[in-house]
């Protein structure tokens, strides 16, 4: 059913769950009838033929509404400062007429607010909510909903957080509260509830029965005594709503996350290994979760229409009816499935190509973000798996079993965090060979050495609003700053403005750079996201607010974007979705390309949190973001700084020989800079910020290799006089131009003892940089940092944020062999579970050579920590991940920079 819009509240609570609610069944049916014969009287007394004007609209349609609803008690237009008329809300409700006369025994107007429970914005009838009419109109009316909520919000320290956002037809409640103001409302369309004529037609027509189920849920949502606490509840109805979604959440997600441990993953995983014998293990792991992720992609972007199932074309080829009830209809009837016809292997495969690639005949933009991508996965595009398994796959993804049936699990309920923390879970699943077979057995240690976990969503808006908001905070205060200092003269109107587009708030919080060097499957970054986005849309409002005529040159970029896609989607046949061309999805996308950088070791991690960030900035008819340049896949405290290399090499002798490659990786910056300005509104924008990346790689690649490889040296803690002899005449350039050593463009194979020493360093320098994923800060992020050669070198993040993994460096032994020889992990005594290693070794178990190479990688880390100079203040002692973290963390943002771990 398409009856509601908005993420506020549950799309469960408010189909199903609110029936078991005493307030549904106080609302009988002879109340809601009298109600329903009320509401129409009122709408056909209003001329919705003859375009009302707002305050015809406001007067004669929204107020008595309200009336109805039971709000006897408001007052309108009520300044929240003393500015002017922007800055006042239509409406502000009450409980009661003593609340009210409470709040006009205050002078001061903006004081009344902490009396009300909610404000309300009218707009004329059927105006969009998400836009404005022309570039030169006032904010869009949810614009305008944000910034008078957040003022609102602080100017009643949280006394008054619900606000009303009406055109008569469409209705909108948001909560200051919400992780995202701008995106988690609640929103129903009056007009089709009451089958109004032309509002209630299409592929989508309510039925007599969703009209009145919908009705009842306006009635309890919109009326007084929802915002009001229980006679036994000192909830209201919206926070037991609210509440009752978040379990729902969090039962539906848990679910399927067993499911997929106990049965999904390792059922895909063997239907892969037994399709491709000849594939090694860790491929078959990879193709299994990519097929994983391919559906769970799918699944989530069509119940949140996302993907186009509203569009007649895509139905036959869609996964919701093709396959997901075409299982469901053979299950409950007790079909039998082929194990070798591969139908609906051919409906998920034929639908991820048409993802991957686009098909203007149903509807599809090319989506080529990679995660479909038939080349990087080949094992997938080598098989086809059997309708037996994927039969019982999507079942399991599909529906869930329930006292009265089997249920069908909603994913638009559920949120990109609550995927990514079952994606994240799927990190600790290994497969190994037992005989024959293939086992998935659990790995907590593969989980813990790449520090991928996963973060509450309550701590990590915490982390945002003290790390973010002093920066964006920031960027106003410089607006507002400007606008006062030079005044508001006439004579010299244009120049005025001008000057201050030059300090546009929006657009500065759009060039702030923040970082997460942890990010595992992108809680942070996907949060990072909502945050800036509602921070940009407010600061757009607050600008145009402030200062008469004055516009954000950011509007007409956003004009433009909207403009593109539209005008892409009618030529090439693609469908798009109008609603979601409004400012703050177009914003999401923006944030998402410029502000949002993140690194994780875990290469898996790193394309989970591209899905996640994807899906959560998904705008149908337009290509998904590129975002390889600024998601990077790397070990974040081990690398090295141009800073460093330039002083070994001149203690050496000359670093001339770094000039040339410092000056091309320094001048990657402004082509990073370029794809960080490109919209990817068209296939042809992504397609130029792949090709720029790829220009960029080139550019930073000699330079990253040498730094590379003196990091990894440090690490082989080279002590023989023969080995630091070879080291120090590498750099004096005895082998050949050491950056060209290092990018293995020049081969050291000479016989004498020297070369045949370094060659070998260089082997093991190389071995050890491919398993540690050494990440170079600056020749990742070249836009980031200025003068690399020098001492003083400048620049790095505005902020750095995440939730670093908390682990000491030194192998835990119990727990590495938890997982892998559990009997050796059993034994209380050390000295036990030493001679039981020790008699691996000894019978020539290739476990025991694994213990030992992890537990020198672990003791050369440590190592590096103490000595390598990067960490001075907190590598001493039993060495804490979360401590160098801290450190590393302060080395990468500016001087005046903020760090929320």
């Amino acid at each position: 059913m398409s009856m509601f819009q908005g993420t506020l509240f549950a799309r469960d609570f408010l189909t199903d769950s609110i029936g078991r609610l005493d307030e549904w069944h106080d609302l009988d049916n002879t109340h809601v009838d009298g109600i329903e014969s009320d509401l129409r009287a009122i709408l056909d007394r209003f001329p919705i033929a003859q375009r009302p004007n707002e305050s015809q609209t406001e007067d004669d349609l929204i107020w008595p509404v309200l009336a109805r609803l039971g709000w006897t008690a408001s007052l309108r237009q009520q300044n929240l400062t003393a500015r002017g008329v922007e800055d006042v809300p239509d409406g502000l409700l009450f409980a009661d007429d003593a609340a009210k006369a409470r709040a006009n025994a205050l002078a001061e107007t903006w004081k009344r607010y902490a009396f009300g429970l909610a404000i309300v914005e009218s707009k004329r009838w059927a105006m969009p909510l998400d836009g404005r009419s022309d570039r030169r109109a006032s904010a869009a009316p949810s614009t305008q909903m944000l910034r008078y909520l957040r003022r609102v919000d602080d100017l009643t320290n949280g006394a008054c957080r619900w606000g009303v956002l009406t055109n008569g037809r469409i209705w909108r409640l948001y909560h200051a509260g919400a992780r995202s103001v701008a995106e988690q409302f609640f929103e129903v369309d009056l007009g089709a509830v009451l089958d109004l004529p032309g509002l209630n037609e299409g592929l989508f027509t309510l039925s007599d029965a969703e009209r009145r189920h919908a009705l009842k849920v306006f009635v309890l949502v919109f009326r007084r005594a929802a915002f009001l606490a229980g006679a036994t509840d000192s909830r209201t109805f919206h926070q037991r709503a609210i509440e009752e979604g978040a379990y729902h959440e969090q039962r539906v997600a848990a679910n399927l996350s067993d499911l997929v441990f106990d049965r999904v993953f390792p059922e895909l995983a063997r239907a892969v290994a037994d399709a491709a014998p000849e594939a090694q293990l860790p491929q078959v792991r990879d193709a299994a979760l990519t097929l994983l992720y391919r559906l769970l992609f799918i699944l989530y972007a069509e119940d949140r229409e996302l993907l186009p199932v509203r569009d007649a074309r895509y139905d036959d080829y869609g996964l919701r009816v093709r396959v997901r009830e075409d299982v469901r209809r053979r299950k409950d009837g007790g079909d039998v499935f082929s194990a070798n016809a591969t139908r609906y292997w051919s409906a998920i495969d034929d639908l991820s190509r048409a993802i991957d690639r686009g098909d203007a005949s149903i509807g599809l933009p090319p989506y080529n973000g990679g995660l479909f991508d038939p080349a990087r996965t080949p094992v997938l595009s080598a098989v086809r798996l059997g309708d037996q398994v994927m039969a019982d796959v999507i079942d399991a993804l599909s529906f869930e079993p329930t006292p009265a049936g089997r249920r069908y699990i909603n994913y638009r309920d559920l949120s990109v965090q609550q995927l990514g923390s079952i994606y994240e879970r799927l990190l600790e699943q290994e497969l190994v060979r037992e005989g024959h077979a293939i086992t998935v057995r659990p790995n907590a240690y593969v989980r813990k050495s790449t520090g991928s976990y996963f973060t509450p969503p309550d701590l990590v808006g915490l982390v945002l609003r003290e790390t973010v908001e002093p920066l964006v905070q920031a960027q106003m205060n410089r607006f507002l700053e400007c606008a006062a200092n030079v005044g508001d003269r006439p004579a010299n109107r244009e120049a005025f403005l001008a000057r201050l587009r030059d300090v546009d708030p929006a657009e500065g919080i759009l060039k702030l750079r923040i970082c997460d060097p942890a990010m595992g499957s992108g809680h942070f970054l996907v949060g990072l996201v909502d945050y800036l986005a509602d921070r940009v849309i407010g600061a757009m409002a607050e600008a145009e607010a402030a200062v008469r005529d004055y516009a954000s040159p950011l509007a007409a970029r956003i004009d433009d974007v909207r403009r593109t896609i539209a005008e892409n989607a009618a030529e090439r046949r693609w469908t798009v979705d109008e609603d979601r061309l409004d400012d703050r999805h177009l914003v999401r996308r923006i944030v998402l390309k410029r502000c949002v950088f993140g690194v994780d070791r875990n290469p898996m991690a790193v394309e989970l949190a591209k899905v996640a960030l994807w899906l959560h900035t998904f705008t149908a008819g337009a290509p998904l973001s590129f975002i390889d340049h600024h998601l990077r896949c790397g070990n974040s405290l081990f690398g090295c700084w141009a800073r460093e290399a330039f002083e070994k090499t001149q203690a050496e002798g000359s670093p001339l020989f770094l000039h040339g490659p410092l000056n091309r990786a320094t001048s990657a910056a402004m082509a990073m800079r370029t794809i960080e300005d490109l919209t990817d509104a068209e296939i042809e924008e992504t397609d130029r910020s792949a090709g720029l990346f790829g220009d960029i790689r080139s550019m930073t690649a000699p330079l990253d290799a040498f730094l590379t490889l003196i990091h990894a040296f440090e690490w082989l803690d080279v002590r023989d006089p023969d080995g630091r002899t070879a080291l120090r005449r590498f750099l004096q350039g005895a082998f050949g131009d050491p950056v060209r050593v290092a990018g293995g463009e020049i081969a050291v194979g000479d016989d004498s003892p020297i070369h045949e020493r370094f060659a070998r360093l260089v082997d093991e320098a190389r071995s050890v940089a491919a398993e540690q994923r050494f990440l170079n800060w600056q020749t990742a992020f070249p836009g980031v940092w200025t003068d690399w050669d020098v001492a003083t070198w400048r620049g790095g993040f505005d902020a750095v944020i995440g939730n670093p993994p908390w682990d000491r460096v030194k192998l835990q032994q119990v727990e590495w062999f938890s997982a892998r020889r559990p009997a050796i992990a059993r034994q209380p005594r050390a000295a036990d579970r030493k001679r039981m290693t020790a008699a691996l070794q000894q019978a020539g178990d290739s476990l025991a050579l694994e213990y030992r190479h992890a537990a020198a990688a672990a003791e050369s880390a440590a190592r590096v920590a103490r000595r390598g100079g990067n960490y001075p203040l907190l590598s001493a002692g039993d060495v804490n991940l979360y401590s160098l973290f801290v450190e590393r963390a302060l080395s990468l943002v500016q001087p005046d920079g903020l760090v929320g771990l």
